[in-house]
């Protein structure tokens, strides 16, 4: 049960845009989990298979040689499953039910600050960035030679850190390669919501909290 709670979690989670960091850190820690106890549980489902199968060769075996030989077999099963121990064990187990539990508090947490993902951002550049799609501008001058600036906004996602925008400018000389450079802006997508206004409102922009210059020559 903890195991389809944990995974429904992850799913519904999935339908929600999340900027919080914090959010975003509990999230991929509910992932983690949620795959060892998939694992876990289909490790319990093998070996139990496992046995069946060796207790219905005991049972059909009809000499004695045969006999010996598929009890050997059997009892060296349950030794090497003891030395591995247990395919999950109460403790583990106890806490796939504890973090499943507090599953239910990061679905909370995700509602009352994450946004969903069939929301219209108020800015569409910002909803662009939200959907994929990046926007780029770029100037040619073939009469002085070959001079080019450029600049483009393109989204990119950190599973720790959500989504950011990259903000890069390029000036490219051929007369003048020395003066060439290329800038970088790293800001994170959030959004902040109006407290003056009724509702549930929402305004996205780009937050200057978090900054990242890039220079390279």
């Amino acid at each position: 049960m903890a195991c389809i709670k944990l995974d429904a979690t992850i799913e519904t989670s999935d339908k929600w845009q999340i900027t919080d960091v914090a959010l975003l850190r509990w999230r991929k820690k509910l992932k983690r989990v949620a795959l060892e106890c998939d694992d876990s549980l289909r490790r319990c489902k093998q070996r139990s298979l496992e046995d069946k199968e060796t207790r219905e060769k005991l049972r059909q075996s009809l000499f004695p040689r045969r006999v010996a030989h598929t009890t050997k077999s059997f009892i060296s099963s349950l030794v090497g499953h003891r030395n591995e121990g247990e395919p999950i064990s109460k403790a583990a187990v106890q806490r796939f039910e504890r973090l499943a539990h507090g599953a239910d508090e990061f679905l909370r947490f995700v509602e009352l600050s994450g946004t969903p993902r069939r929301y219209m951002f108020f800015d569409p550049l910002v909803q662009h960035l939200f959907a994929g799609k990046f926007v780029q501008y770029q100037m040619l001058q073939q009469h002085q030679g070959s001079m080019r600036n450029c600049f483009s906004i393109r989204p990119m996602s950190f599973e720790e850190r959500g989504l950011e925008a990259m903000l890069a400018f390029i000036h490219e000389d051929g007369e003048a390669p020395k003066e060439n450079f290329w800038l970088g802006l790293m800001l994170r997508l959030s959004e902040s919501t109006d407290g003056s206004t009724e509702g549930d409102d929402s305004q996205w922009g780009m937050s200057t909290g978090t900054i990242e210059f890039i220079l390279s020559f």
